[in-house]
């Protein structure tokens, strides 16, 4: 492993065009081998993320018109132009070109993969074994969502992302990201009942008490708020950031605080996301109508 002198370290938190917990916990905690695989979802995880988004939104507009004036052969058009922006939008930026950079002096390696045409996710692992479990992962992820179109519409988020519904998979990839297999086992069981993970980890937190560090990476669910496994991680993750860099402990305190605040949050999240949503689609009908 590629030794960090204080330097490189200093360096990296200085660095704007990764975020604070995205250096922490997929790039640091990897390094560190605490996790034997992160995920990045990009663009939404850059700093500038949300830009991005509309952005690329702005330029595949003219495209997306097409399909809404009948023209169903634009769809590939659409998805063409949609891949061209993220292109040129997302991959010729300094942000999306600094996270590769930083996993190549960290001796990371890297994959990619589209999960559609606007929207990537970078693994970064230390192992090389790790790629083969990832390529297996990925091949078996494409496979449930080409079966996922032929299903009746109205499963929502599971049409988009099947695999949240196939326990096994969910149990592997969560084992990968360094997950506890007690929180793992259970996120996978909800996930295949159709259950809402993300409501029954506020409800937890409304009716017990938590320990802060069972929240070590962010968009991970404990099984309960103060599980012994994942606090143990968490534990050990501030553990070996610390004996890396003095600061890097405190850093990594006042984020998992975060994290555990972000779970709090997530009615007012949800509700805000669903709003959006709604703002957007009504904008795209206004503007149709007006063509």
């Amino acid at each position: 492993m590629k030794e960090l002198d204080e330097g490189e370290i200093e360096e990296l938190l200085g660095d704007d065009r990764l975020r604070l917990g995205v250096k922490l916990e997929d790039y640091l905690l990897v390094y560190l081998g605490v996790r034997p695989c992160s995920q990045i979802t990009i663009p939404a995880e850059l700093p500038s993320g949300g830009e991005m988004g509309r952005i690329i939104d702005e330029r595949v507009y003219p495209t997306l018109l097409r399909i809404r004036r009948g023209d169903r052969g634009a769809i590939g058009d659409v998805k063409r132009a949609m891949r061209r922006a993220y292109r040129e939008v997302v991959e010729n930026s300094e942000e999306y070109k600094a996270h590769l950079e930083w996993a190549e002096r960290l001796g990371l390696r890297w994959r990619i993969d589209e999960v559609r045409p606007t929207v990537r996710e970078l693994y970064l692992y230390r192992e090389r074994g790790v790629e083969k479990r990832l390529r297996r992962l990925m091949n078996r992820r494409e496979k449930l969502r080409r079966e996922a179109l032929k299903r009746p519409r109205g499963l929502g988020i599971y049409l988009a992302y099947p695999e949240e519904l196939e326990a096994d998979w969910v149990v592997e990839m969560g084992g990968l990201l360094g997950y506890p297999q007690c929180c793992v086992e259970r996120y996978a069981r909800e996930r295949s009942m159709g259950l809402e993970v993300e409501e029954r980890a506020y409800r937890q937190l409304e009716e017990a008490e938590a320990d802060a560090m069972a929240y070590f990476v962010s968009y991970f669910f404990p099984c309960s708020p103060s599980c012994p496994e994942a606090v143990s991680r968490g534990r050990r993750c501030l553990m070996l950031l610390e004996e890396l860099h003095p600061r890097l402990g405190e850093l990594y305190r006042g984020r998992v605080e975060e994290n555990l605040k972000l779970v709090r949050r997530l009615p007012t999240i949800i509700r805000e996301h669903r709003a959006e949503a709604e703002r957007r689609l009504s904008l795209w009908r206004s503007r149709t109508r007006q063509l």
